[in-house]
């Protein structure tokens, strides 16, 4: 009964379209699908060409403007995914020797584990 409760309540997430699940988690959205921070920063970029069109700038400055808009906010994003993996892969070390020591000294995998959670690893903590 309670595999069912849990298969529906999976089945009614996979549901959630994207729009739902980008209003309720921005970040773990674009994690998942990364295309839903090319079609926003294309989306700003043409805003903002069409503003500047607009406001009659000259076609090169608009198409910088709008090369600019496209790329920044996909940098942005991959530069800090990039630094959040480096400093959850530094801690990782630091892990492992935790865990191997509690197995040594006779603990189980399971338990090892609920003592290295309580520790702290930085980034590393939240996915433990």
């Amino acid at each position: 009964m309670v595999k069912d409760k849990l298969y529906e309540a999976i089945q009614r997430a996979r549901r959630k379209s994207t729009v739902q699940r980008f209003v309720e988690s921005p970040m773990r959205t674009m994690q998942e699908r990364r295309y839903i921070l090319y079609v926003i920063s294309a989306s700003i970029a043409a805003s903002g060409a069409a503003v500047a069109l607009r406001l009659g700038a000259d076609l090169a400055q608009v198409g910088i403007i709008a090369f600019v808009l496209a790329i920044i906010p996909p940098g942005f994003y991959h530069l800090q995914e990039t630094t959040r993996i480096r400093r959850m892969e530094a801690e990782f070390p630091a892990l492992v020797r935790d865990l191997s020591l509690s197995m040594k000294s006779g603990m189980n995998p399971r338990g090892a584990i609920r003592i290295a959670a309580q520790g702290h690893y930085c980034a590393l903590t939240p996915a433990i």
